[in-house]
């Protein structure tokens, strides 16, 4: 035979030897069992290979606690064509509202317990502090009927994310973009 075809054959058994020896030892033996503790998976070695089993242990997944309470927060618009301009409330006003600024919410009506209760409410749903009672106190507070247009919008934001909170106090909230346009009701 010739020796470069001798080499040739060599060269494609060596090959196939290492293709079948690197399915081998990447295969497991079993699949991978889960408990409480993770995954664990335990792969051979191919058996002219002398090593100790190995083992890889991953940790379980980790649980957050409840799932987040999602809250549509309207966009506010001002009304075409509104009967009592005096009651509208300026630019100011609705960049706070629909950017959602809980540390500035409180501004727009001077510290009323309306919207310290909103910033509270706000600020608590964020994350960022615990003011869920100090938003019930100032909410009960509030008198509803002598509301303005934008005092009743605000009193609605309240209201609805107290009861969120009273309904799963230990969920967090999370703001979602409502409708695209809620007109005032001015």
């Amino acid at each position: 035979m010739n020796l470069k075809l001798l080499r040739s054959w060599a060269w494609i058994a060596l090959s196939f030897a290492l293709l079948i020896g690197a399915f081998t030892v990447a295969r497991p033996t079993k699949e991978p069992a889960s408990n409480a503790q993770g995954t664990v998976v335990t792969p051979t070695t191919a058996p002219w290979i002398p090593s100790p089993v190995t083992t890889i242990i991953t940790p379980p997944p980790v649980t957050t606690g409840p799932p987040a309470v999602p809250m549509r927060w309207p966009k506010a618009e001002r009304p075409a064509g509104a009967s009592n301009k005096k009651q509208q409330p300026g630019p100011a006003w609705f960049q706070v509202m629909n950017a959602r600024q809980c540390v500035k919410i409180n501004e727009l009506g001077k510290n009323s317990p309306l919207y310290n209760g909103l910033k509270q409410a706000c600020t608590s749903a964020a994350g960022t502090e615990d003011y869920w009672q100090d938003a019930a106190d100032n909410l009960e507070r509030v008198q509803h009927k002598d509301l303005d247009c934008a005092e009743t919008f605000a009193y609605t934001l309240l209201t609805t994310l107290i009861k969120i909170h009273q309904n799963s106090p230990d969920s967090p909230i999370t703001f979602v973009d409502g409708p695209t346009q809620t007109p005032l009701a001015c």
